[in-house]
């Protein structure tokens, strides 16, 4: 029994020292992406590139093995988290899995809790990076305009376009000067203006980037004022914020009801719960009231996601 504890306590230790250190590293501002294409591109100054431990290599290995890699490269990609390789990210995720089932598990003495705690952390994992790259798609749309107006500037001061796309890498703030930093990088590694602009609507999924990327082609073929063109598109794009604004605005009651409404009855349930608690128990007994409950949870949900959905107006 005593060597089951101590074993117990040892994968505890070893699972949280890995999440801990994962997170550590999820924090530091490195800049791997960057790093690697510095390393070959033509006018840039060589980086030493930092060693990669056996512990590193051996994880890249295991993704490589399960065909994790490109998968996961291209969430860590989208995400924008340099400092971590597929093997090391995969690394965190177990680790973090297995501590949490652990404490679970062995520790509470409750396998389910364990099973959902490693469950949820799988998801919450998950679900940090689909935000991340959600909130940088969004600065990005917001930061558009702004891009739009230094490239016309630009243009019209007589530069070329490459020298323009350098200037918003050095004047806008993140992720606008990253994105296109990297969409320069790919130019001078050898790929056309067009295709590392695609590249970019591609992390980016902007409808109205695409839009752009789509003006520079057309006027790279057949010729015409690229800044004006630029311009008519920037001012298109501002109206479309402006729109989307005001039906936020004239919809934000809505939606705040529907959150109230999907709310209530679990706060209600909540309180219920702590006031009378055998009130509330006979809905967890098998047989017609657990039926009753499921239904009313699936119903409250539906009209949650049906509300919503009624308020989402594409422009």
């Amino acid at each position: 029994m005593q060597l089951v504890i101590l074993l117990a306590a040892f994968s505890i230790f070893i699972g949280v020292l890995a999440f801990f250190v994962g997170v550590k590293q999820l924090f530091e501002p490195t800049e791997r992406i960057d790093e690697r294409l510095a390393e070959i591109s033509i006018g840039e100054p060589k980086r030493q590139k930092k060693a990669t431990g056996h512990k590193s290599k051996a994880l890249d290995a295991i993704a490589n093995k399960l065909k994790l890699t490109p998968h996961l490269e291209k969430q860590l990609e989208l995400a924008y988290i340099n400092n971590y390789t597929a093997g090391e990210w995969l690394g965190l995720q177990v680790g973090a899995m297995f501590a949490s089932f652990i404490i679970g598990a062995i520790v509470l003495h409750q396998l389910s809790l364990g099973i959902m705690t490693a469950l949820l952390i799988y998801v919450l994992l998950n679900f940090y990076l689909k935000r991340r790259h959600a909130s940088r798609r969004k600065q990005f749309q917001a930061q558009l305009t702004n891009v739009l107006t230094m490239l016309v500037s630009s243009l019209r001061a007589g530069y070329g376009t490459i020298y323009a796309l350098k200037l918003v890498t050095s004047e806008m703030p993140p992720p606008s000067s990253q994105e296109f930093k990297r969409v320069v990088q790919e130019i001078t590694l050898g790929y056309s203006m067009i295709e590392s602009l695609e590249h970019l609507v591609e992390r980016m999924a902007s409808d109205d980037l695409d839009l752009v990327v789509t003006a520079i082609g057309i006027q790279s073929e057949v010729g015409g004022n690229l800044a004006e063109i630029l311009s008519s598109i920037a001012a298109t794009i501002e109206e479309r914020i402006r729109l989307k604004q005001e039906v936020k605005v004239m919809t934000s009651q809505q939606r705040m009801s529907g959150f109230v409404v999907g709310g209530m009855p679990v706060v209600l349930g909540v309180i219920l719960t702590f006031i009378n608690p055998d009130y509330m128990s006979g809905l967890l007994t098998p047989g017609p009231a657990r039926i009753i409950l499921v239904s009313s949870i699936t119903m409250v949900i539906v009209g949650f996601v049906v509300i919503q959905k009624v308020l989402q107006v594409d422009i």
